[in-house]
């Protein structure tokens, strides 16, 4: 029988139930293979085997070397797809015609209703065919941060609000980032999900005038690799996966229609784009996604994803990667005319790729996997490559623990939507973030003093910034830019009616986005110039734009999703109103003094805020690590020294006398204007 006929009759008869408005595993179909499915995990707790010669509780992983060798072609080619399914609250007809004709390998659900919709949709992903009658689990994945879907410009408010990666390289912060990746794997794992999709490790783009998205981690290799530290280890926590993406580096470096490109030079790759997968490969990851991006000064004729030089030249060989290689999206490449998805997933399997990445799911994506069954039966792939790529598939699986995994709970999920602990620390790195990276005339802190009557303008979060700085400066006027909102302009005509109605006002915050065309925004800044008024802007997004904005007295930077901009505005708030969050920036070296002589310690001197620093090169004055600092008197509220010799002190500089000779460690202590405390140490050497 036709196979696309099969996978017909397979949904209608697999699926019929979860159409008709069931509940539970059972609305979602396959309840008939459930109590199977139980059975065949506790048979593979039996299965383990002990280690010859080792201890009786030592064992080894589950073999699945004879349930490999009873798959059919069909089979092995679907265990080697990465499949993105649609449907919000489950899949869509045509995936349940898919998952049940060609159960993959690994499946992603981009986006969600709420939390315990999660569950009852995993739910339905564990049984399944091939789970049932060969044991052998699927990978259920997502990005946590893509889940909550925006209606009408604003994401809903069911999912805790969540920094983006761009947010998170700004506040630059070992401590949060590495508090951030736990509850991040806590939630997923909850939910009932497998691995997590991403951090991308790649580097911002360095084209000019190219931005990068919100996941986009900066342009510090260092720190990349340290998150990506910090996320494989939460995963491991959970025992669950994560899949790194934007291998070999470069993903950002895309201009408008055409393909990114790797353009160091290769004596450079091993200190910046390839040292963030390096640190996650020495880690451990098991998951590896190659892209699409071209790196001619390695292999000039192929994309990364399709290339022998790279994916086992680069990947395996160079950087002694033995995970699981994933190549793709391959259906987000445009394809030579005559050449189809399924050649191209041939190639990609050809060059060393395990698994082939789909960002959408389809009749293309089963037709792609014909064309390989195809390709097997004509002698073009080698039956023992399929295995020995399942083999590693599934040797990572049992990793994990997949087999033995339970199903979720549906009321766990759902108390995710009322726990406090990620909102408050995605708040935390949001104002840890903010960045000021332009202050002519110590515009910023706004006071009442100097800056009042404010007008608030701009695209996003208008409302909520106008009420915050409100509270605090009372005389605080808004008009919002409705209009721009959609066009990703700011038109003439609302130019008119805003400069008509600043007469007066002595400073004016203006909130725009990265989308918003040149043009307006330079033009809306001018003519708030003419009328005196200093103007300070707020960029949401990313900053690749800094250089529109040279008129303005003040510049400010938040990292957000324009869809989540509101969640952002309290952070902003605070730091226009000199109220930022703190950094503390100890001496890196030792200190060397003599003993029984004073050493002047100053807290001043370690304290830093606003504590964000611009994550990217944009260019010009604007380079990485860029952020202007206020007077930090008023923001600490708090100071307390430990000098290491038993000695302590409450005072924001104080003199210190080390008696004996000996190495101290020195340890400074402050709370700031948002009740946050920070410490920091410093070593310091007594000598004679």
């Amino acid at each position: 029988m036709n196979r696309f006929l099969l996978a017909v009759l397979l949904g209608f008869v697999l699926f019929a139930p979860m159409a008709l408005g069931g509940s539970g595993v059972k609305g979602f179909g396959f309840s008939e293979l459930k109590d199977q499915a139980r059975e065949i995990k506790e048979e593979g707790e039996k299965e383990k085997q002990t280690k010859p010669g080792g201890d009786d509780d030592e064992t080894v992983d589950f073999s699945y070397a004879e349930t490999i060798s009873g798959l059919d072609v069909c089979a092995l080619v679907s265990q080697l797809q990465i499949v993105s399914l649609r449907g919000r609250a489950g899949p869509m007809p045509d995936d349940r015609k898919m998952l049940g004709l060609y159960t993959p390998g690994a499946v992603v659900i981009p986006s969600l209703v709420q939390p315990k919709t999660a569950v009852k949709y995993v739910k339905f992903l564990m049984i399944n065919p091939l789970m049932a009658e060969h044991g052998i689990p699927i990978l259920i994945g997502t990005k946590l941060g893509d889940l909550p879907v925006a209606f009408g410009g604003e994401k809903d408010g069911i999912f805790a609000p969540l920094p983006s990666m761009l947010t998170v390289a700004a506040a630059d912060s070992g401590s949060t980032t590495r508090k951030l990746a736990g509850l991040y794997a806590e939630h997923l794992d909850v939910m009932g999900f497998s691995f997590q999709i991403g951090p991308c490790l790649s580097l911002a783009p360095v084209l000019p005038d190219v931005r990068a998205g919100k996941d986009c981690l900066g342009s510090d290799p260092v720190f990349i690799g340290e998150t990506a530290e910090f996320f494989l280890e939460a995963a491991n926590e959970r025992n669950m996966l994560t899949l790194f993406t934007g291998f070999p580096g470069a993903y950002w470096n895309r201009q408008e229609n055409t393909p990114a490109a790797l353009l160091t030079p290769n004596s450079q790759l091993m200190s910046t784009d390839f040292l963030p997968f390096q640190r996650a490969i020495n880690a451990g990851a098991r998951m590896i996604r190659v892209e699409s991006v071209y790196a001619p000064l390695i292999d000039m004729n192929k994309p990364a994803c399709l290339s022998e030089k790279i994916i086992q030249g680069v990947l395996r060989d160079q950087l002694d990667y033995e995970g699981v290689i994933v190549s793709g999206p391959l259906d987000a490449m445009k394809l030579p005319p005559g050449y189809s998805l399924g050649d191209a997933a041939i190639e990609a399997l050809l060059a060393g790729a395990d698994m082939i990445y789909w960002e959408r799911s389809g009749v293309h994506v089963m037709k792609a996997i014909e064309r390989v069954i195809k390709a097997v039966e004509d002698g073009l792939l080698a039956r023992e490559l399929l295995e020995s790529k399942v083999q590693r598939i599934l040797q990572m699986k049992e990793h994990v623990g997949l087999r033995k995994r339970g199903f979720p709970n549906e009321k766990a999920a759902d108390k995710l939507k009322s726990r406090k602990d990620l909102p408050a620390l995605a708040h935390r790195i949001e104002c840890q973030s903010v960045t000021v990276v332009k202050n002519e005339g110590g515009v910023l802190p706004l006071a009442k003093g100097k800056s009042l009557p404010v007008g608030v303008t701009g695209v996003v979060g208008v409302d909520t910034l106008a009420e915050l700085l409100k509270a605090e400066l009372k005389h605080v006027a808004r008009q919002s830019i409705v209009t721009a909102k959609h066009g990703n302009e700011i038109y003439d005509f609302e130019i008119d009616r805003l400069i008509s109605r600043a007469k007066g006002a002595r400073t004016v915050v203006v909130v725009v986005t990265e989308n918003i065309r040149t043009q307006g925004k330079t033009r809306l800044i001018r003519e708030f110039k003419k009328l005196g008024a200093q103007v300070v802007v707020v960029l949401a997004g990313y900053p690749h734009s800094l250089g529109d904005f040279s008129e303005a007295d003040a510049i400010v930077l938040t990292y957000c999703d324009a869809a989540a901009t509101d969640a952002a505005m309290s952070a902003v708030a605070n730091t226009l109103l000199g109220k930022a969050a703190l950094a503390l920036d100890p001496p890196a070296e030792m200190i060397s003094v003599k003993a029984g002589e004073e050493v002047i310690f100053d807290a001043m001197e370690w304290v830093r805020t606003p504590a964000g620093r611009l994550p990217v090169n944009v260019g010009g004055a604007f380079m990485s690590g860029l952020g202007i600092q206020y007077e930090a008197d008023s923001v600490v509220k708090k100071v307390k020294w430990k000098f290491g010799d038993g000695k302590k002190s409450s005072n924001m500089r104080v003199g210190h006398v080390y008696r004996k000779p000996g190495e101290y460690t020195a340890t400074l202590t402050v709370t700031g204007a948002m009740k946050e405390e920070l410490s920091a140490v410093i070593h310091v050497a007594a000598g004679l």
